[in-house]
């Protein structure tokens, strides 16, 4: 009977809101999507320095196709999904990216609840083929290996002044792994040092990832529109450290470990050029296993890119230092790399992208590690962006 009660008062309350709203506000509903297709290339070794076949050299296929779905029944409140396929996908988890519901009392404070995309680094948020002139995303944003792509929990957010702006967002919740995840088609995103050590590293080994407590906090400054300054901190309660047999050289188990990340971000927009550059660190220490292991991470990158309108050309420097293991007998492999990449992205109408990327993935000069014959190797990409 009490059940009936309360559940008879929520209708009442939320029929009155939503009656109390009609005369000032109509519910707004807005459906957008897109397909991404892609021709990749890539000349790295065809055997892996422990042996094992490595993932392909070229192909061609759907890369993602997303679609995101909003709707605002009432003027504060914001209910938002979006989902996005590729071809390693393993679970829902995985489809979903971000699924949440958040009011806004103003502009200094929302409250949100749901599944959010990490707001650690704008690339993050806004990773979408069609939000983006590269095909590739900074490795720093890519490999989630400072943090990951979506927490699960509760979010608060707002932002302060007006021509000195101050942003703040503060996410708390469930995260499911923080590792090198494979995009693209032949699965050299994400993965681009690993190929050449192991092969196709599955990440998740056909199962459904374990959950993980974690948060994350960003403070932004924003000076009308010249730039960003962001600083950024990631904890994460449990995380992953490998370990690899001494003997084998194959994953000899994945240790629970504690991490924390600190990244800074500035974006830059001087008439038609805008300078993107971020500056990752990331420790990681286990919590279980016997002795206790400890790691480090590290990653930056600077991107050029001018607006030309349908043309928009781009360079990035990168170097990541974050495919990193521990041998059983307390030996460390750890394959920095440097890559240099540049492209270009025409878009003839608004709804249509085509864009084309060379990259240089160097190992062979950084590897700081007992495996021998890392080699360097090109990538190639051409990309075909319908979005609606």
């Amino acid at each position: 009977m009490k059940k009936k009660i309360s559940f008879f008062l929520l209708f009442l309350m939320l029929h009155y809101m939503n009656s109390f709203a009609q005369d000032e506000w109509k519910p707004q509903t807005h459906f957008t999507g897109y397909i991404n297709s892609i021709i990749e290339y890539s000349d790295h070794s065809s055997t892996s320095v422990i042996g094992v076949p490595t993932v392909k050299h070229r192909g061609i296929g759907l890369a993602q196709a997303g679609f995101l779905a909003t709707y605002k029944p009432l003027e504060k409140l914001e209910i938002k999904s979006t989902l996005v396929y590729s071809p390693w996908v393993r679970s829902l988890h995985d489809v979903v990216v971000e699924t949440f519901g958040q009011y806004t009392f103003n502009k200094g404070f929302k409250l949100g609840a749901g599944k959010f995309l990490t707001p650690l680094s704008p690339s993050n948020l806004y990773y979408y083929a069609p939000l983006n002139p590269s095909g590739v995303l900074p490795m720093v944003v890519s490999h989630h290996m400072f943090f990951p792509q979506s927490i699960s929990g509760i979010q608060i957010a707002g932002s302060l002044g007006e021509n000195l702006r101050l942003n703040y967002n503060a996410t708390y919740g469930n995260y499911y792994i923080t590792d090198h995840l494979e995009g693209g088609i032949i699965g050299i995103q994400g993965q681009e040092e690993i190929a050449q050590y192991a092969g196709h590293y599955e990440v998740y080994e056909g199962n459904i990832p374990k959950s993980y407590l974690g948060g994350s906090g960003r403070l932004s400054f924003d000076f009308k529109e010249i730039g960003t300054l962001g600083l950024n901190i990631f904890e994460g309660t449990e995380s992953n450290l490998v370990l690899l047999d001494a003997t084998t050289g194959n994953v000899s188990s994945l240790e629970e470990a504690k991490q924390r990340s600190l990244g800074v971000d500035l974006h830059l927009n001087i008439q038609k050029f805008k300078l993107n550059a971020e500056y990752w660190n990331a420790d990681l220490k286990t919590t279980k296993s016997t002795p206790i292991y400890s790691l480090t991470y590290k990653g930056y990158y600077t991107e050029l890119t001018y607006d030309g309108g349908a043309f928009k050309p781009w360079m990035r420097y990168e170097y990541i230092e974050d495919a990193k293991a521990l041998f059983t007998d307390g030996s460390l492999v750890s394959l920095p790399m440097t890559t240099y990449s540049g492209g270009i992205a025409f878009r003839p109408i608004y709804e249509t992208i085509f864009k084309l990327e060379y990259r240089r993935i160097m190992v062979e000069e950084h590897q700081k590690t007992p495996l021998p014959n890392f080699k360097d190797y090109n990538y190639y990409l051409f990309s075909f962006v319908f979005s609606f």
